[in-house]
């Protein structure tokens, strides 16, 4: 609440046009926060506004690790806007500045916001490869449970269980559940809990059939 009524108070010190022309680093960042909270509000439609100009009035010499992060907060906002052209070039984009060292959570992240977007789009086709390749990530990373998100390995539960692979559905969800409690998050974990009580109820249907 006190940052939101900090930021918003800074937001009444300028009007639209001044803020969209700030060009410097530092209120680039600013930009990106004002976008976090008109986010947090509920007004997407705004907070898209301020992602994109937080991105075009970046300095040339910003490494390439923050636009990186911009792209895909972009993308996740165009996606929550039902835009999933947007979010996938924004994804896209953000793509184009990952490098070799960028951390394996980063990476598996942008890749599951593709996934979304094609599925978005009905492009289901395009998605196994690329599922594939979280897939292997994440399990040549697995001594780190950090590294990873409840909703990758909820991908990965769903997808083991349409195959039939039991072995695979209990990991991927045993360690959805794992990494929520690892990280104190009490929403992931209900979410978790969840998706394996359906899937519980699933099984009793069937056998009840």
């Amino acid at each position: 609440d006190k940052a939101e009524e900090y930021f918003t108070s800074t937001i009444g010190h300028f009007n639209r046009k001044q803020l969209y022309s700030l060009s410097y680093y530092g209120n680039s960042q600013a930009l990106s926060q004002i976008s976090a909270i008109y986010k947090e509000r509920g007004d997407i439609d705004e907070a898209r506004i301020y992602a994109r100009n937080a991105i075009s009035y970046m300095n040339v010499w910003d490494v390439n690790n923050i636009l990186l992060i911009r792209y895909s907060k972009l993308a996740e906002l165009d996606m929550m806007s039902g835009d999933f052209e947007a979010a996938l070039r924004s994804v896209e984009t953000a793509l184009g500045y990952a490098t070799d060292k960028i951390p394996i959570k980063v990476r598996t992240d942008l890749m599951m916001q593709m996934v979304v977007c094609l599925e978005g789009l009905g492009r289901e086709n395009e998605t196994e490869p690329i599922i594939d390749d979280i897939e292997r990530l994440i399990n040549s990373a697995s001594y780190d449970p950090a590294i990873n998100s409840t909703d990758i390995y909820l991908k990965l539960a769903e997808r083991s269980r349409q195959r039939g692979d039991v072995q695979a559905f209990e990991y991927y969800s045993d360690n959805a559940v794992r990494h929520a409690i690892y990280a104190s998050d009490r929403i992931d974990e209900a979410k978790a809990y969840r998706y394996m009580e359906s899937c519980l109820a699933d099984t009793d249907s069937s056998r009840a059939a």
